[in-house]
C-alpha cells in the first residue's frame, strides 16, 4: 500500500502556494517537504531566497527541510545555488542523491 501515512492523525497535508503559506507560518513545523518541478514558471519561486529565507521562520528550533534540488547530472546552477542559500539560511547544510528510473 502506498499513501497510508496521510491517514495519520499527525499528518496535515496542505496542497496550495507554498511560498504564501509558509511566509505565514511562524515556528510550526518539524518538517518542510518541499518536492517541487523544475524551476520555471511557477514553481520558480521555490528556488528563490525569499523562499528560503521563510523556511527556518516557518520550523519548530528543531526542525528540518528537505527539498528537491534537480539534477546533478545536468548543467545547471540550481543545485549549487539551492546549497548556496541554505547555507546562509540554516546551520547544518547537506546533500543527499537518490535515482528515479521512472523518470528516464
Amino acid at each position: 500500500q502506498t499513501g497510508v501515512g496521510f491517514s495519520s492523525p499527525k499528518v496535515h497535508v496542505h496542497i496550495r502556494d507554498g511560498v504564501e503559506f509558509v511566509a505565514q507560518c511562524k515556528k510550526k513545523f518539524d518538517v518542510i517537504i518541499t518536492d517541487s518541478s523544475d524551476p520555471v514558471g511557477r514553481a520558480e519561486a521555490l528556488y528563490d531566497d525569499p523562499y528560503y529565507e521563510s523556511l527556518p521562520l516557518a520550523l519548530k528550533d528543531d526542525g528540518v527541510i528537505c527539498s528537491q534540488a534537480d539534477c546533478i547530472w545536468i548543467e545547471d546552477e540550481t543545485p549549487k545555488d539551492l546549497a548556496i542559500m541554505c547555507r546562509e539560511n540554516f546551520p547544518v547544510v547537506g546533500f543527499a542523491q537518490c535515482s528515479v528510473p521512472s523518470y528516464a
